[in-house]
């Protein structure tokens, strides 16, 4: 069985993302799902998935759909990615793997979709799949490697930061992992489909949290993930330089400005 978990903050794509999950042509599974949203708790019911109505951070919304879930194998999603119809198909059919780097396509025609839609085929050629630079992230895992990953991962930050994690948690997880299973599998196919930001205030909006999160996790052994050291590019073709360097400018400056002038809030549990 597959395990199928997110959690749910507004609930605007929820109900195109549990359709796509029913339309699966693969069976075996189940969804647990962590909202904070009460408007959606209808929806989620209505579609038998398992709620846990929790308020915190990403990085214990994961750890505890884990906790509630039984699948042998785990798929990590956001509420704003939607699923082809074959994917849970696909994805069981892998040949035993530790965990897989999924391949995805990003849904828009505005100017950052088609900026974030570039970047992302660039880093999925391009970029190598291990935790030296972050470009690639496995959202697909076994279950022994994600119980071992959160082990680690709370042994290694501080209690009262753990429910602020905010962003930042599948690389965190997927640090973890690297360092003892290596059964990495690439899946070439675009299995997901995302609904990324499509005006420049909302990629600020998230790399901002991911500035805030990373002056949260500074002082912690995750705390050079954005270091100029492990985020540093190959760009394959110099007609690329300059979207991609109008894309980084939009994430660089949300990040700088959130590692140092946001704070994150504790989340109510």
């Amino acid at each position: 069985m597959i395990s199928v978990e997110f959690s749910v903050v507004s609930g605007k794509r929820l109900h195109a993302l549990l359709e796509s999950i029913r339309q699966q042509t693969y069976q075996d599974y189940e969804i647990i799902i962590v909202n904070s949203d009460p408007g959606s708790r209808d929806t989620i019911r209505d579609f038998g998935a398992k709620e846990l109505f929790i308020r915190t951070g990403k990085l214990e919304a994961r750890k505890k759909a884990h906790e509630a879930s039984k699948g042998q194998y785990e798929l990590l999603l956001e509420e704003t990615r939607i699923l082809r119809y074959d994917a849970l198909q696909k994805l069981a059919s892998l040949s035993d793997p530790d965990m897989a780097i999924i391949n995805e396509e990003e849904i828009g025609d505005g100017l950052i979709n088609k900026l974030n839609r570039l970047d992302a085929e660039i880093a999925f050629k391009y970029a190598s799949p291990d935790p030296s630079n972050l470009y690639l992230i496995p959202r697909y895992y076994r279950r022994a490697v994600l119980d071992y990953s959160f082990k680690q991962a709370y042994a290694n930050l501080p209690e009262e930061k753990i429910p602020k994690v905010v962003a930042s948690d599948l690389e965190i997880i997927y640090t973890e992992a690297f360092k003892r299973f290596k059964r990495i599998v690439k899946v070439d196919d675009l299995l997901i489909k995302k609904y990324g930001e499509t005006t420049i205030r909302e990629s600020f909006s998230k790399y901002y949290r991911y500035g805030q999160t990373q002056k949260l996790l500074s002082g912690t052994c995750y705390g050079d993930f954005y270091s100029f050291r492990k985020r540093r590019r190959k760009i394959p073709e110099i007609r690329y330089l300059p979207m991609i360097i109008a894309i980084y400018a939009i994430r660089g400056s949300a990040f700088f400005l959130g590692y140092h002038l946001g704070n994150v809030k504790q989340k109510e549990k």
